[in-house]
């Protein structure tokens, strides 16, 4: 059982549901090369639609990553009216980065 605080792997997240991994052709369109995941409920929601709605937020999260003028590990932007973070660290390796993208709702973190 996972302890509290404990990071959990982006492998068993993905076996467990919690992340999807973006798959390359998708990345490659958009001109992303670092390996992207997005949590479930970013999946279910731009899933909702259309599969160029995925294609849609990673384009908008890669204009912010290019558009920022100095490196960040936490990326907010905003899509269609919703607020996102992309997360940038190390993948299960250890040195590899790896993208994941997140939901975030700001009245839950200012309500704490």
């Amino acid at each position: 059982m996972k302890k509290k605080g404990e990071r959990i792997s982006r492998e068993d997240a993905t076996k467990n549901g919690l992340l999807f991994d973006v798959p390359d052709f998708i990345l490659k369109h958009v001109g992303i090369t670092i390996p992207t995941g997005v949590t479930n409920n970013v999946l279910r929601e731009v899933d909702e639609y259309h599969l160029s709605r995925l294609v849609a937020l990673l384009q908008v999260m890669a204009l912010e990553i290019v558009a920022s003028d100095t490196p960040k590990s936490m990326l907010p932007f905003v899509f269609e009216e919703e607020n996102y973070m992309c997360l940038c660290g190390p993948g299960d390796d250890g040195e590899s980065p790896v993208f994941t993208v997140v939901k975030v709702n700001y009245n839950d973190v200012t309500e704490r």
